[in-house]
């Protein structure tokens, strides 16, 4: 099953490169599991990333504005981010 998912994901990802006109290169597919929060950050240091973008979507009460995801990377992570509604 995990095998599928990276699959689609990847043939996704592809398809949006190219239908961007973007360079094969121009994209990097990293997946990790565990805490949302906790994996982007880290991966944010270890990519040493100026900056993070995340989307956000269906913002309940406990949010206001951002998806609660959304809401605790920006709170914790050493660098901006941008949030994509």
């Amino acid at each position: 099953m995990e095998d599928h998912l990276l699959n689609t994901a990847k043939e996704k990802l592809s398809e949006l490169v190219k239908k961007n006109g973007l360079a094969e290169d121009a994209s990097h597919l990293y997946v990790r599991s565990g805490n949302v929060r906790d994996q982007v950050i880290a991966l944010t240091d270890e990519l040493k990333a100026d900056v993070v973008i995340v989307g956000s979507r269906n913002p309940g009460i406990q949010t206001h504005l951002l998806g609660s995801e959304a809401a605790n990377i920006v709170r914790y992570a050493h660098v901006p981010v941008f949030v994509v509604r």
